[in-house]
């Protein structure tokens, strides 16, 4: 029990400084090349050492958070192409997490291995079919503005006999 108090301990008092360190790191970049490199350097190999800490069941919990994490952020990041308004990336990505989300369950439970395939081979047709309908729906939704020369489109118009 000494030696579990003390580890916690240590580990407590790691964590409250580590955090320090990251804020002073944020707050006054050592590299104006890389003003966030050191803070994002020493996050990576907290995260690193702390996942490396976990059983398999958990591991691949956590890798499947991380990924689903990371896609977010790639996201929110991603406002430059705006992809992010774009609804079949957001089926994509739900799609991923939920089928990563099946197979980590499926690693729980016993006999769940089956379970996540088949959950993760239902998703996959499902989202192949939302796919084609939104697509099949944006373009039909795009006709050109009565006028503009055959072929192109100058801007948006409602489909035909509908109006806004």
């Amino acid at each position: 029990m000494r030696d579990l108090t003390k580890s916690m301990w240590s580990f407590s008092w790691a964590m409250s400084l580590f955090g320090v360190e990251q804020m002073a790191n944020l707050l006054a970049p050592r590299d104006m090349s890389r003003p966030w490199g050191r803070a994002a350097e020493g996050f990576e190999a907290v995260t690193r050492a702390t996942g490396g800490q976990l059983s398999d069941t958990l591991r691949g919990t956590f890798e499947t958070g991380d990924r689903m994490g990371r896609s977010m952020v790639d996201a929110m990041f991603g406002f430059g192409g705006f992809d992010w308004l774009n609804p079949t990336q957001w089926l994509q990505m739900s799609t991923d997490v939920m089928q990563r989300s099946a197979q980590s369950m499926g690693q729980m439970v016993p006999g769940g291995q089956a379970m996540g395939q088949a959950m993760g081979s239902a998703m996959q047709s499902a989202t192949a079919a939302a796919q084609s309908a939104t697509a099949a729906a944006a373009q039909s939704a795009m006709t050109p503005i009565a006028g503009s020369p055959a072929g192109t489109s100058t801007g948006w118009a409602p489909p035909p006999g509908r109006s806004l």
